[in-house]
Parts: C-alpha cells; structure tokens; sequence
C-alpha cells in the first residue's frame, strides 16, 4: 500500500476512493517534470471556447516521451488528473486525441478494447439520423 496514492473526494466515504500505482508512473512523472522544470509555464486555454485546441504542437522529446504502452498512458493521464499536473494531463490528452484522430468508431473500440453499446438496428438508425452529415450540400456549391 505504500506504493499507492489514495484519492478521497470532498464528502469522504461518499466517494470511491481510487489507487495509482505510483511505482508505476512516478519516474515517468519525474522525468518530464525535470525536463520542462525551467520552462515558463504555458496559459491555460482549455477554458476559452473561442480558441481551437490542437493537438499537433507536441515537441519530439514529448512525442518520444509519450510513446509508451497503452496501459502505461492511461495511468499516466490519471495521475495528471488526480495530482493536478496540468501540462502532463494536456499532453497525454492531446497523444490520445492523436492516436484517435482518423479512425473509425469500430477501430477506436478495437484499439481501447471497448465494447459496442449498440446493437446492429440502433447503429443503422443512428446512421440514418446522420446521413446529412455524410452527404455534399450540392446548394452550398451554388447548384
């Protein structure tokens, strides 16, 4: 147990507590903090609606610092969370949003072992309510 940081949310017993095998992502943790730890610190935009989050401004040593096992990044971006490490936190964000990006919804379950919550005839509906979304405005190029 020494090896777990326990996270308790305000009202105490009323809140799962949870566990983050800090063994396994402490170092991970200490090597990119002292990497940036002279950097200044980037504003914060994640609460500005009008500015675009991107996702292709990672640097080469972050993108080989991210490039780690699956389980290991899922980790990582709960301890960011939980231990308020806001630059750690965007950055695994953004690699998740990067490995996502352009793929397929049956290809993203397939990749995060996520199973289908719908089944065949609600998918099909669901792909009915949204075929305008496929389809070219032919208006919109002035036919």
């Amino acid at each position: 147990m020494a090896h777990l940081l326990e996270i308790n949310g305000p009202d105490g017993d009323n809140f799962e507590t949870k566990s983050i095998p800090l063994y396994e992502v402490r170092f991970c943790i200490y090597k990119q903090g002292e990497y940036h730890k002279n950097e200044p610190v980037a504003p914060d935009v994640d609460d500005d609606p009008t500015i675009r989050k991107r996702t292709d401004d990672i640097s080469d040593w972050d993108r080989n610092f991210m490039d780690v096992e699956q389980d290991l990044l899922f980790k990582l971006t709960l301890a960011a969370n939980y231990l308020e490490i806001r630059p750690l936190l965007n950055l695994c964000c953004k690699t998740l949003a990067n490995i996502i990006k352009g793929n397929s919804p049956e290809q993203i379950r397939e990749r995060f072992n996520i199973e289908n919550p719908f089944t065949e005839e609600e998918e099909e509906q669901i792909r009915r309510e949204n075929e305008w979304i496929e389809e070219p405005d032919d208006t919109a190029l002035g036919h």
